[in-house]
């Protein structure tokens, strides 16, 4: 994958993680960063892959059957609806959305995954009015 220097600068933030069991690419479009991610960190994981759009999700199906890797999974999903709780240690990244659907993401992983060692790369493109 040919990524911009934005996704790949996103991509070398993630390797400063050094455990992660589950990465998850929210609102994952193209799904660039989260297969980078899986691909050219230490962080050997399991690749949660979320989108709302079916057009999108069933392309990323078929990129991800061709890698054969099997452990990447694509959902077609709000990911302010998707139950974030298991027992993993994960990383979140959410990128190249607004600020309040970001937000909005946030708040329900928080509400769903009360593991609060769980790593978090936010990369908004607009509306960044909210604090947390």
């Amino acid at each position: 994958i040919k990524n911009s220097k934005r996704i790949q600068s996103l991509v070398e933030l993630s390797s400063a993680v050094e455990r992660c069991e589950l990465v998850w690419d929210l609102c994952c479009d193209h799904g660039h960063i989260g297969i980078s991610v899986q691909d050219e960190t230490h962080c050997n994981s399991r690749l949660n892959l979320v989108d709302q759009i079916p057009s999108i999700t069933d392309k990323l199906t078929q990129v991800i059957k061709k890698r054969s890797n099997g452990n990447t999974q694509v959902l077609c999903n709000s990911a302010t609806a998707v139950d974030y709780k298991n027992e993993h240690a994960n990383l979140f990244i959410i990128a190249g959305v607004g600020g309040e659907l970001s937000v909005k993401i946030l708040s329900r992983i928080l509400e769903t995954n009360l593991n609060t060692s769980n790593p978090f790369i936010v990369s908004t493109h607009n509306n960044i009015k909210y604090y947390l």
